[in-house]
């Protein structure tokens, strides 16, 4: 049986924000953990399936899901918070 592709929706980064997560997923000083969940972004951004995406970053699917949906919510919190603040956000 063939396994079904799941593609997240499309983590939208600039350039800029590509280059520093991909310094903090290579940086030897990052946390496993850390440099774990960059390369989750970045691979989002490029629309990689996330069963690829699990196996890339030899963690479970559902962890590799979680962690998207935990981004996204974090997100929307810090542009909430820089709103209120009258900043705009960079996420």
């Amino acid at each position: 049986m063939e396994k079904k592709l799941t593609t997240p929706p499309v983590l939208e980064k600039s350039e800029a924000e590509k280059s520093e997560l991909q310094k903090i997923a290579r940086a030897r000083s990052t946390p496993l953990q850390i440099s774990k969940r960059a390369n989750i972004l970045l691979l989002t951004s490029e629309g990689i399936p996330y069963s690829i995406i699990s196996e890339e970053v030899k963690l479970n699917l559902n962890t590799v899901k979680t962690w998207r949906k935990h981004w996204d919510e974090l997100k929307k919190e810090i542009e909430e918070a820089a709103c209120q603040m009258g900043l705009h956000s960079a996420l």
